[in-house]
């Protein structure tokens, strides 16, 4: 009895360690250079716990760093295209102060 209490427990952390995202292959799809911001695709699929695989949806607003000193007194600037690809990092809280500040 209780090894099947374990099991179901296990299963419902894997379930759930499932849908943590940390960082997410992408795909640019537009990039506005005066914001300096993307609208990216991740190229993964989602997997629901009935073993649906459904394709993620566009996310606007994505921040896109380019190497820079403190200060930004030098910046290693590279074109961003449509079509190029990227790396989707999930931030753990609200980046608006980061952003804005």
């Amino acid at each position: 009895m209780l090894g099947e209490f374990v099991g179901e427990v296990q299963n419902l952390v894997q379930d759930m360690l499932g849908q943590i995202h940390t960082a997410i292959p992408g795909t640019i799809v537009s990039f506005d250079a005066a914001s300096c911001t993307a609208t990216v695709l991740p190229v993964m699929k989602l997997k629901k716990t009935n073993g649906e695989l459904l394709d993620y949806p566009k996310i606007s607003g994505v921040p896109v760093l380019l190497p820079q000193t403190a200060g930004q007194k030098a910046t290693i600037a590279m074109p961003v295209r449509a079509g190029d690809g990227c790396l989707i990092i999930c931030a753990e809280q609200a980046l608006d102060t980061w952003m804005y500040d």
